[in-house]
């Protein structure tokens, strides 16, 4: 364990802010080309929004791995964390296993998953997606052993250097999978696939040479153990029960509007959807070095600490997430048209309303860490299914009379109601008077934020229209700058925000 990880935080970010600008770029480049052909793109959206499904593969024992072996990592006891990273393992495989072979038999029936499915050819392209995804499936548990090692010790850089060379060759591959008439998807998928998969090859050799890692121990730990499974099973199934949920939640609007509506409706909210999946990207990024730090801290029984770096990190993440968020729903018009064309105009307020929900974030996202750090399993089911009941609900009520909007409004909502019961369950740990903390977090973004509304909404009346790569340049700067001047207002309005920035650089500069 170091004596401090802020040179970790700089880094991490760092590298994960170069991977946002290739994701910036990857927006610019594949999107464009794969949209070109809407009905193959709502195929190809529907076969690959099939993957998240391998996020909750593990059934809730990689969120408690994450857990315990960062525990591990505290006390320095490398063998019980390759213990526990073997049982895991093993655990992620036999449903790996089960997923690959479910999405075979969907590959030698697309009509299974998507209605209205005739042309010859979107079959085919359907049916070799799918074969692919089944192939490679996997892949996902060598990605996933990697990156809880180098993220419990807080070194998630050295996974993003590689990432980012293997998503930058992605990119460049556009341009030989999609060049005049030619329109190769299944080309791109299989190569994008299989430059994951000698990646994480890669990444198993770093992880032997720098951290001495006992493969053989790992491999004879590739079985079940009922002493970590006792250890871990209340958080893993608490948390599976909570996963179980999320999916009706987060993942199955694409499959039910490819049902109800087919692939044209479903790349409409695909559009939107990616938008989405952007930001959620994002946040990942912004949060995901405090998992394990929060981690830490409960390893060593230090709340004090704890309750410091929640605070902390509500602060400073704030305009990361709140203004970027604002920014891009406030010019969602000239970004969709300048982006993808003027055919997914229905895509904006489906955007608008999605992009919108992570707007809480910054405060929902430190929550939910701290309590799956707190083993709250019970808080944690109960937020999800009320979200699941308003959302499906919702859904029911007014699918027939808001079509595809239904989707990303109710999502809104459900996001809404789930943000105020976390930020219940937060307070009650910081021990804050709710007027105190809306005192201290919250009031110094308002003006920052009507003055982005502001500037936004009046540049936005002179902002181009349509679909060309330059264009969508000059919209995303000018969100980024006026961005960057809500900031500079938020320095100025918090002050708690504006000593730790000094202190972060005054530390810096000492390095």
């Amino acid at each position: 364990m170091q004596e401090s990880y802020t040179k970790n935080y700089v880094k991490i970010y760092l590298w994960q802010g170069i991977s946002i600008l290739l994701g910036f770029l990857s927006l610019f480049i594949v999107i464009p080309k794969l949209t070109s052909a809407p009905a193959i793109y709502g195929i190809y959206s529907i076969c690959v929004s099939v993957t998240f499904f391998l996020t909750y593969a593990d059934i809730g024992f990689l969120g408690a791995a994450f857990k315990y072996v960062s525990e591990q990592f505290a006390i320095n006891d490398l063998k019980e964390e390759i213990r526990i990273l073997g049982f895991v393992s093993f655990v992620l495989f036999i449903f790996v296993l089960l997923f690959s072979m479910v999405i075979l038999v969907f590959a030698f029936d697309p009509h299974l998953l998507i209605k209205n499915l005739n042309d010859a050819k979107e079959i085919a392209v359907a049916s070799r997606l799918l074969l692919i995804l089944s192939l490679f499936s996997p892949t996902v548990i060598l990605q996933k052993l990697c990156q809880i090692v180098f993220g419990i010790r807080l070194e998630d850089y050295i996974y993003q250097r590689l990432s980012i060379l293997v998503n930058l060759a992605r990119v460049c591959s556009v341009f030989y999978f999609f060049n005049g008439s030619k329109y190769d998807i299944v080309g791109y998928f299989l190569f994008y696939q299989s430059t994951g998969l000698i990646a994480n090859i890669i990444f198993l050799g770093i992880i032997k040479a720098k951290y001495h890692y006992d493969f053989g121990l790992l491999a004879r730990s590739f079985r079940f153990s009922g002493e970590i499974y006792n250890r871990t099973k209340r958080l893993a199934f608490g948390t599976f029960f909570t996963t179980l949920v999320c999916i009706l939640y987060y993942e199955l609007d694409l499959f039910a509007i490819g049902k109800l509506s087919g692939a044209e409706m479903a790349a409409l909210y695909a559009v939107g959807l990616t938008v989405m999946g952007f930001f959620r990207g994002i946040l990942g990024v912004i949060y995901g070095p405090f998992l394990a730090r929060f981690n830490h801290f409960m390893g060593q029984n230090d709340m004090a600490s704890l309750r410091r770096i929640i605070y902390s990190v509500i602060v400073l993440t704030l305009p990361l997430v709140v203004f970027p968020v604002v920014s891009i729903v406030v010019l969602m018009r000239p970004v969709i048209l300048c982006w993808v064309g003027a055919n997914y105009v229905p895509s904006i307020l489906v955007a608008q309303f999605l992009v919108m929900s992570w707007v809480y974030n910054f405060f929902v996202q430190p929550a939910g860490i701290l309590v799956t750090t707190q083993v709250r399993v019970k808080a944690m089911g109960a937020i999800a299914v009320i979200a699941v009941i308003i959302y499906w609900g919702g859904i029911l009520a007014t699918y027939s009379s808001m079509g595809i909007l239904a989707f990303a409004v109710f999502k809104f909502i459900a996001f809404t109601v789930s943000a105020v019961l976390y930020f219940i369950l937060m307070n009650d740990f910081l021990k804050y008077k709710t007027v105190d903390l809306i005192k201290k977090v919250i009031s110094p973004a308002v003006i920052p934020t009507l003055f982005l509304v502001g500037v936004l909404a009046y540049a936005g009346r002179f902002m181009p229209a349509d679909k060309n790569k330059m264009d969508l340049l000059i919209v995303i700067c000018a969100g980024g700058l006026a961005s960057f001047g809500a900031l500079c207002l938020y320095y100025v309005f918090s002050g708690y925000f504006r000593d730790y920035v000094n202190g972060l650089f005054a530390k810096l500069a000492k390095a």
